[in-house]
This record gives structure tokens, C-alpha cells and sequence, in this order.
């Protein structure tokens, strides 16, 4: 258990390594920080597979404890990279001249390949959602 809140307390701080760009300007190197967040974006898509096979095949065991760190994981990943992308927009070809809101929205509905992953990510988080509607008050009312 102590490994596992090590694991998740530094995936969260590597996930605010973004903030520095903004606080900090010229010290940051850009290309270390979008293979970060790439990396974490891969990261994030397992983790949401994952628990898309959960909601399909839940199995014996219930999973809202995995459920509910995907959600924050989502949370805390898209808050931290979509900052980083509107901060760093002129970084990214084609996002230079985007208002803020159409970096996002390009972000998410252009027609390259890699929208899918942002979408199923996506779909995980509603999936996650309802799994723990349905399954949270059991999980939690089992353990007292």
C-alpha cells in the first residue's frame, strides 16, 4: 500500500512539472516538458483500457478504488496539459495563432489519428463515472 501512494504522489508531482513552464519561462526546456506529458498521456490511456475492461468485465473484485484514481488521473492530467499547450501554443504547428478555447478545441476535435486515444480516454471517464455510481456504495459499505 505505501508503494502504491509513493507511485501515485509522483505521477502527480511529474504532472505538475507543466506549472513550471509558466512560473519560470525561460528555464524550461519545452521538449523535455511535451515528452513528459506525452509520456504521461500514454500512461493515461492504459490506465483508462483498463478500466474500460473493468466496466465491461468486472470480474469477482471490485475495482472503484482503480476507478476513482483514473478519474483523478484524467482530471489532473488534461487540467496540467491543456494549461501547457495553451501557455506554450506558438510550440505546437498550427496552434500559434488560436485563440485559447480553439487550442482546446483542436486539441480534441481534429481529424489526425491520435483524437481517438484523447477519445477513448474520454469515454473511460464517463465509463468510470458510472462505475462508481454503481458499484462505489457497495465497495465502501463492504469495508466497515
Amino acid at each position: 500500500m505505501k508503494n502504491s501512494l509513493r507511485l501515485i504522489f509522483l505521477c502527480a508531482g511529474l504532472l505538475l512539472l507543466p506549472w513550471a513552464a509558466q512560473a519560470a519561462p525561460g528555464k524550461v526546456n519545452i521538449d523535455v516538458e511535451t515528452q513528459i506529458i506525452a509520456f504521461f498521456e500514454l500512461v493515461l490511456f492504459v490506465t483508462s483500457l483498463i478500466s474500460i475492461k473493468q466496466f465491461f468485465l468486472p470480474g469477482l473484485h471490485n475495482r472503484t478504488p482503480f476507478q476513482i484514481f483514473n478519474m483523478l488521473f484524467v482530471i489532473v492530467f488534461y487540467v496540467a496539459a491543456l494549461r501547457f499547450m495553451v501557455n506554450h501554443k506558438g510550440y505546437y504547428e498550427g496552434f500559434g495563432t488560436l485563440s485559447d478555447k480553439d487550442v482546446i478545441r483542436k486539441y480534441f476535435l481534429s481529424t489526425e489519428p491520435l483524437v481517438l486515444v484523447k477519445r477513448l480516454i474520454l469515454v473511460a471517464f464517463l465509463l468510470n463515472i458510472i462505475y462508481v455510481i454503481r458499484h462505489g456504495r457497495g465497495y465502501f459499505i463492504d469495508k466497515e
